[in-house]
């Protein structure tokens, strides 16, 4: 495997897809040049982002490869399946498109399919197939991640210089970090269910895991650190240059840090390596995904561009290619949050005004035909389960009066012991769904209400408790307030003698929700 080589239109590539490969030692810079036959050259590295010569062509089994001399073959492109397309392998033109955006992934700027992956992970999920502009989901991540490291409480701060700061001298940076992030996610009660590209699951978990990481050995004295993943495709070099504190309890980390990849010549990282171990004596070696080192990567491009032009940190000679940046605890968004950014007050998929909605379902809005039919392959299975469904608009409340005195809903959660009063304020629950249709749960009293006169307990008072999986919300149906859709609630439960149920839901007002009662969800969740 590693002695073949691929051509393309006359170009050699590596049998990955790269000019220029550690793992297959090889290096066709020089011989493509050549090939160019008087394209002007100045970028050093490949003619395409990572992976897309791999992406674009077809599997190494018959009809789509053909051996023309030993160890080089003919690929065919998978768009047309031609060998040598001259449309999808016009390698001058590519090497100009690349060129003007050069090394724009290291700085932080993703393709829209790494994007919508990392907006996912931190579960701001868009349909797959959106018509929102690269730019638009772009500004969606920014968003995210700006809210997920708060940084609207320390605008005043920004552009920052970090030596006008106070040293951080609590010395147990890891502690500030941790007592944050658990704290976070136990308030969440639950973390949204993901439903996104499955190599994008865990990408935001494994930066808060590679932070900690990081955050505990400088507590021990580290400064050195280098971050790649399991197939040594990716990597980031990171030298601390000092932890500030910036407000409250919050550490600023100071480094320095440079994106590699394994189709780049691996001098770089070796001059790091070698100048760190005989400046500090080692360097810490993390492993993290290439998913979890493209949304670090866009977090120090962010914070980057958030310090003082004036700050000049005294960089190493081998330091000329890296970037100064920092570090801030980075929390698990909210569900107000993720409700703002994955909000659709329109078309599901492009956002513009809606003018129709889906006819069998009733549960999702387009500007028009175009949107969708688009979207036909992803909404297909889920429509045909609600079709025909009747969709019945209920009131829920957070409270009832017994005797003068207001008494609230309260859902606590078994596992973290947090509780959950919705609305105390007198304020509705914020829809963080906005015009999405989603999953609730409604459990029946806890005594038959068809016995309950039996108990002398009064039905009035008896609520059918409601809440969806995040308890963005909880609420109860009376009998007095709703008395049609307390019943019809019953009636769907009582059958089979459920006492708790799952149904497709929206918000339509306040205090009301349009429910789809006579159909259940293709799968049970597992809240």
């Amino acid at each position: 495997m590693l002695d073949e080589n691929l051509r393309i239109n006359g170009f050699l590539f590596c049998i990955h897809g790269h000019e220029y490969c550690n793992h297959c030692q090889r290096d066709h810079r020089n011989a493509n040049d050549d090939e160019l036959a008087g394209e002007t050259r100045t970028v050093e590295l490949d003619y395409t982002d990572p992976d897309a010569v791999a992406d674009a062509i077809m599997p190494r089994t018959p009809p789509g490869v053909t051996q023309r001399i030993p160890g080089e073959y003919i690929w065919a492109c998978k768009e047309h399946r031609i060998s040598d397309c001259k449309s999808c392998f016009d390698w001058p033109k590519l090497l100009r498109q690349t060129e003007s955006r050069k090394y724009q992934w290291k700085t932080g700027i993703e393709d829209r399919n790494v994007t919508l992956g990392l907006l996912s992970s931190m579960r701001i999920e868009l349909p797959g197939s959106t018509k929102l502009s690269t730019e638009i989901l772009g500004n969606k991540l920014t968003s995210a991640l700006n809210l997920a490291q708060v940084t609207e409480e320390y605008e005043d701060k920004f552009p920052v210089n970090p030596n006008d700061l106070p040293h951080w001298n609590d010395g147990n940076v890891f502690g500030a970090i941790y007592r944050g992030t658990s704290k976070s996610i136990a308030e969440e009660h639950q973390y949204p269910a993901f439903s996104g590209n499955p190599v994008y699951e865990y990408a935001f978990m494994d930066v808060l895991q590679t932070m900690m990481n990081i955050e505990g050995q400088i507590g021990y004295g580290r400064t050195a650190f280098t971050l790649e993943d399991r197939d040594e495709q990716e990597a980031l070099c990171i030298r601390i240059l000092g932890v500030h504190h910036l407000a409250n309890d919050t550490p600023l980390i100071m480094l320095s840090y440079l994106s590699l990849t394994s189709h780049e010549p691996i001098t770089p990282l070796a001059d790091f390596v070698k100048a760190q171990q005989k400046e500090v004596g080692s360097v810490v070696q993390l492993t993290g995904s290439r998913q979890a080192q493209a949304m670090l990567r866009q977090v120090l491009y962010l914070n980057s561009t958030r310090l003082a032009p004036a700050y000049k940190p005294d960089m190493r000679p081998y330091e000329k290619d890296f970037r100064v940046s920092f570090l801030l605890p980075l929390w698990p968004l909210s569900m107000v949050n993720i409700g703002k950014l994955a909000y659709k007050p329109g078309c599901v998929l492009c956002e513009l005004e809606s003018v129709s909605r889906c006819s069998s379902c009733q549960s999702a809005n387009y500007c028009g035909s175009e949107c969708q039919r688009a979207h036909w392959k992803e909404h297909k299975s889920f429509c045909r389960s609600l079709k025909g469904g009747i969709w019945r608009t209920l009131t829920f409340t957070n409270h009832f009066d017994v005797d003068g005195q207001r008494h609230y809903s309260v859902v606590i959660n078994n596992g973290t012991g947090g509780v959950h009063i919705s609305g105390k304020d007198g304020q509705p629950p914020a829809n963080v769904h906005g015009n999405r249709t989603f999953l609730i749960k409604l459990q029946r009293p806890s005594v038959d209400p068809l016995r309950a006169h039996l108990y002398g307990i009064d039905t009035d008072k008896q609520g059918i408790l409601l809440y969806d999986c995040t308890r963005s919300f909880s609420g109860q149906v009376y009998r007095e307030t709703d008395p049609k859709a307390y019943e019809a609630i019953l009636q769907e439960m009582l059958p089979g003698g459920e006492a708790k149920m799952y149904r497709w839901a929206r918000r339509v007002g306040d205090w009301d929700l349009s429910v789809c009662l006579d159909r259940k969800p293709l799968e049970g969740p597992d809240w």
